[in-house]
């Protein structure tokens, strides 16, 4: 599933769409004021912490509500509606809840719609996974490796870095503490702080060759799903 800077362009984007609306209004400390039929309150730090939170939980089988997606034998996918139903709905916290649930948004839809679909998911009898546009076939630990989907991932972070899509400056502003969501699987932590995760994957970064992802496509669905995500939010309660 894509990595910390792939999910913090995500929810930049969704935030970013959110601002540009008509009906929004921008008020004091980044917060939104989004009215559609009724008032939705954005607060961008939270928003924006969010959509790392559930790689920073001890175990991501639980923080992704993991189960086996149905369009490839072996590959787990987040439930979204597990997700909503099993993550608290506190005070305030619909602008961290969103945030959180941007994360899972994504990793699903990038699975499910991007990754997925790009192969041949021989898993349960060969362990094989075949590229359907090149023909290059791959073993299971061949795939998921720093060679492999990995390595691919540095592709992505390399293409988010040198074209500036991502504001370094902004996300180091951020509060040093993601904040707790109010369930154990979110809040059992890594105790390493996640600004100094974030400044190793900004050396995570890999020469560019398409051969697992193609990162132009990478980047144009990821646009398009957070303009999509921002419209579906504001239903969410």
């Amino acid at each position: 599933m894509p990595g910390m800077l792939e999910h913090l362009q995500f929810n930049c984007n969704v935030y970013d769409n959110l601002r540009k609306w008509p009906r929004t209004e921008i008020l004091e400390n980044n917060y939104l004021k989004i009215v559609t039929g009724e008032e939705h309150f954005l607060g961008r730090d939270a928003f924006l912490l969010g959509g790392i939170i559930p790689d920073l939980a001890v175990d991501h089988n639980l923080s992704h509500y993991k189960v086996f997606s149905r369009k490839a034998h072996g590959i787990f996918v987040p439930d979204l509606a597990a997700a909503l139903r099993q993550m608290p709905q506190k005070k305030n916290s619909w602008p961290l809840r969103m945030g959180v649930y941007a994360h899972l948004y994504l990793d699903y839809h990038f699975l499910s719609d991007f990754l997925i679909p790009r192969y041949l998911w021989n898993l349960r009898r060969e362990g094989r996974i075949e590229n359907l546009a090149t023909r290059a076939v791959y073993t299971t630990e061949e795939f998921f490796s720093a060679k492999g989907l990995y390595g691919a991932y540095g592709e992505l972070n390399l293409a988010i870095l040198e074209r500036g899509l991502l504001d370094l400056e902004l996300i180091r502003s951020l509060p040093d503490k993601a904040p707790e969501v109010g369930a154990a699987e979110m809040d059992e932590r890594d105790e390493r702080p996640w600004k100094e995760r974030f400044e190793g994957y900004l050396t995570h970064r890999s020469p560019i060759t398409n051969k697992i992802l193609p990162v132009e496509e990478y980047l144009k669905f990821s646009a398009g799903l957070a303009n999509r995500f921002a419209a579906e939010m504001l239903h969410i309660e």
